[in-house]
């Protein structure tokens, strides 16, 4: 037991991420204040408000629901501290009414996922609008922490969608470049456990094959067994980013680092270009940072990067298989279909108005048809703010505001995005291991060998439509400069595979 204590204060914290969709989905977590401290358990319960609006849960047909993925950073004040990583204990939370509060614990054998580093907060029933909840507190286990420590927190929030258990398609049969196939037969391979002994390459149904593409280490006469049984394979549960990382986002993040640490993950020569409008004081490499476009999809990151906001936020990358996932679902594959599920693309130049404001829309989106920001479409050369389609649509059905079978916005177009593949040796040992909230004093990641290779999905606003196909895969990447084409959508796996 530590000592008695004799007076502590507090300091408010308050992180806002801005997020819009429809009538605007405003994420928002206020009133953040550490309370109820138990000196003997070494543990404070960190009290906050949480709010967005568009919110849904269903128990049929996607049986799913939004939620959001939240974590906690904190500094001791005097002395003035470095900001660290808060644990947040599996029992000891409050839930208001009409809420599910899932903190972050062990899934089964997976070592990934024992980390304590959040949790998810959603709906405990079907329902859809805006939420706004009160008093939702988390347990801190502070341990390492004086009990007389004069600290500040920050609570972080991000949209996240759940993609329940269940089987699905990998492959769509329409041979589009590398896109995989039940060995060569053409047609899609359904995916129908975890567990699964997967052989890659060969002729057999029952291999996934990628229609000798030649952009993988396996084809119609190479055969390689995926040999890490922890391999993501998208059966399983797990979450996934609603949106690409902001612009907001990120600046968010590099403001928590070291001077040093920030020196590495941000670089101000790109400000201005392709709608990247982060800059330090001044427009220069000091922070604070800000971005003038907050609400705008982050491009401009080098892998270096991705991996480190990865670790820093406890979440990961998705697999292909996930990805594939999360944009067809359980559905049959279409030929050459797009994240809302079929091939049809308005190819009208889109036109903005509010440009680069919280409430940027398209004021000509196309009706009946997939809207995405793709080369046959932009009316701006960068990337639209995040939800922009579902924000603009004439009726907010699927094929208009451009979501996947989940209710995932942006999979096809806008930025690229980055899975782990099964291209290569590297990508194939990936076990879906979470960040854990640390960076080195670089700022880059600290996990055990953290990827220095990784695949592309979705396109970008200068994309063919051709090489925004769902079922498409590129290979291999390096990603070792920033590129404005480069964003980022992060993963989750689920605590349980319901």
């Amino acid at each position: 037991m530590k000592a008695p204590i004799t007076k502590l204060t507090f300091t408010f914290s308050l992180i806002m991420c801005f997020i819009q969709i429809g009538l605007a989905n405003n994420i928002q977590v206020s009133s953040a204040i550490l309370t109820g401290q138990d000196a003997i358990n070494d543990t404070y319960q960190i009290q906050f408000d949480l709010s967005w609006e568009n919110s849904w849960r269903t128990s049929t047909f996607e049986r799913n629901w939004d939620a959001a993925w939240v974590f906690v950073k904190y500094r001791e004040l005097s002395p003035l501290g470095e900001w660290k990583h808060a644990l947040i204990n599996e029992t000891g939370f409050v839930a208001p009414t009409g809420v599910t509060i899932e903190p972050s614990i062990i899934h089964g054998s997976n070592p990934a996922t024992y980390d304590n580093m959040g949790a998810f907060v959603y709906r405990d029933a079907n329902g859809i609008g805006d939420v706004n909840w009160q008093g939702i507190q988390l347990q801190w286990d502070y341990t390492s922490v004086p009990d007389d420590a004069v600290l500040e927190i920050c609570v972080f929030a991000i949209e996240m969608v759940y993609v329940p258990q269940g089987a699905f398609y990998l492959g769509d049969g329409s041979g589009v470049s590398g896109s995989f196939e039940a060995g060569t037969s053409g047609l899609p391979l359904l995916i129908e456990s975890e567990e699964i002994e997967l052989l890659l390459g060969g002729a057999a149904a029952t291999n996934l094959n990628n229609n000798n593409s030649g952009i993988d280490d396996f084809n119609d006469n190479t055969v390689i067994e995926l040999d890490e049984p922890l391999f993501p394979k998208g059966f399983n549960a797990f979450y996934m980013m609603k949106y690409e990382l902001s612009q907001g986002q990120y600046a968010a993040f590099i403001n928590k680092l070291t001077p040093i640490q920030q020196a590495n993950r941000f670089d101000n020569s790109n400000s201005g270009s392709s709608g990247y409008t982060i800059t330090g004081q001044g427009g220069g490499n000091i922070g604070p940072f800000s971005a003038s476009s907050p609400d705008r999809a982050c491009g401009y990151m080098n892998l270096a990067d991705l991996n480190a906001y990865l670790d820093w936020a406890g979440l990961r990358f998705p697999t292909e298989f996930e990805w594939e996932k999360a944009a067809r679902g359980s559905l049959y594959p279409v030929p050459r279909e797009f994240a809302w599920g079929n091939a049809e693309l308005n190819r009208v130049e889109y036109i903005l108005i509010n440009d680069g404001l919280e409430n940027e829309m398209i004021i000509n989106p196309g009706a009946n048809i997939g809207n995405a920001l793709l080369g046959e479409n932009r009316g701006a050369d960068r990337p639209h703010r995040c939800g922009i389609f579902a924000a603009s649509a004439q009726n907010p059905t699927r094929i208009e505001t451009g979501a996947s079978y989940y209710g995932i916005m942006e999979l096809t177009g806008n930025l690229e995005e980055f899975v782990v593949s099964v291209s290569n040796p590297e990508m194939r040992s990936f076990y879906g291991e979470h960040g854990n909230g640390v960076l080195n004093a670089n700022g880059d990641s600290d996990l055990n060998g953290p990827l220095a290779s990784i695949s592309v999905k979705a396109g970008t606003w200068v994309s063919s439509a051709n090489g925004s196909f769902v079922s498409r895969r590129v290979g291999t990447v390096s990603l070792i400069t920033r590129s404005g084409f480069a964003g980022l959508r992060a993963c989750r796996s689920a605590n349980n595979a319901q």
